[in-house]
C-alpha cells in the first residue's frame, strides 16, 4: 500500500514552525524592547499555535492508527489461521441462505455443529467480534469494506446464525459485536451489495432467520 501524505499532519507541522519562529521572535523583541504588552500578545499567540498543533497532531496520529488497524485488518484475514475457517461457513451459507435446501432439518444443523463447522464459526466469530468492536468503536474505518470484504462478512455472518443462536442459548452475548459489524456493513453498503450479488438477503437477522429459511423452503 503505497503511503500517502496526511494533509492534518502537515498542518500540525506547520503550527509547530509558526510556534517556534514566534518564540524567536519573542527572544528578539525582548532584548530591544520593555514594553511587556508586545510579548505578552506574542506570548499569548504562541500558545494558541502550540494548542491547535497538539490537536491537529493528536487528529493526525488517530488517522495514522486506523489506517495501521486497516492494514493490520487485512494481513490477519489473510493468514491461514483464519482463512482456512472461511470455505465451512461459505458452504453452509450457500446450502442454507442461497439453496434453501430442503434435505436440511434442524438435526442435521445440530450435527454439523459438532464437526468442522462448529471450530469454523467459532474461530470466525472471534475474529470478527474483535474487528467489530474497534468499527463500532470507530478505531476501524468501513471504507475497506464498501466492496468485496464488506459482502464477505455478510455471507460469513449468514452462514454463522445458526451456531451462533445455539450458543446464544447458554451465553447471550456471544459474537455480539460480530452481529453489529454485520448491522453496520447492511446499513451502509447492503443495498448496493443486493444489486451486485442477486443471493444476498439483506433482511435477515437473527431473529428472523428461522422463519425466512423456513419459508423459503415451502
Amino acid at each position: 500500500m503505497r503511503s500517502r501524505i496526511n494533509p492534518i499532519g502537515v498542518i500540525g507541522i506547520l503550527l509547530v514552525s509558526v510556534s517556534v519562529l514566534l518564540a524567536v521572535l519573542v527572544v528578539i523583541i525582548g532584548v530591544g524592547d520593555t514594553e511587556t504588552s508586545v510579548l505578552e500578545s506574542v506570548v499569548g499567540a504562541i500558545a494558541i499555535l502550540s494548542g491547535l498543533s497538539g490537536v491537529f497532531l493528536g487528529v493526525s496520529s488517530l488517522s495514522n492508527f486506523k489506517l495501521d488497524n486497516v492494514r493490520e485488518y487485512f494481513t490477519k484475514g489473510d493468514d491461514s489461521a483464519v482463512a482456512d475457517f472461511r470455505d465451512p461457513i461459505y458452504k453452509h451459507y450457500e446450502e442454507m441462505i442461497v439453496k434453501m435446501d430442503d434435505s436440511y432439518t434442524d438435526s442435521d444443523i445440530d450435527n454439523k455443529t459438532k464437526g468442522k463447522y462448529e471450530e469454523a464459526v467459532k474461530k470466525i466469530s472471534a475474529f470478527y467480534h474483535l474487528w467489530g468492536m474497534l468499527a463500532v468503536k470507530k478505531y476501524l474505518p468501513m471504507w475497506p469494506f464498501e466492496s468485496s470484504s464488506g459482502i464477505s462478512v455478510i455471507k460469513l455472518f449468514q452462514g454463522s446464525i445458526d451456531y451462533i443462536v445455539l450458543r446464544r442459548k447458554d451465553n447471550k452475548l456471544y459474537a455480539e459485536y460480530f452481529e453489529k459489524f454485520y448491522d453496520l456493513i447492511i446499513k451502509k453498503y447492503g443495498k448496493e451489495f443486493a444489486k451486485i450479488d442477486e443471493s444476498i438477503n439483506i433482511n435477515i437477522t437473527i431473529d428472523n432467520y428461522s422463519d425466512i429459511i423456513k419459508k423459503g423452503r415451502t
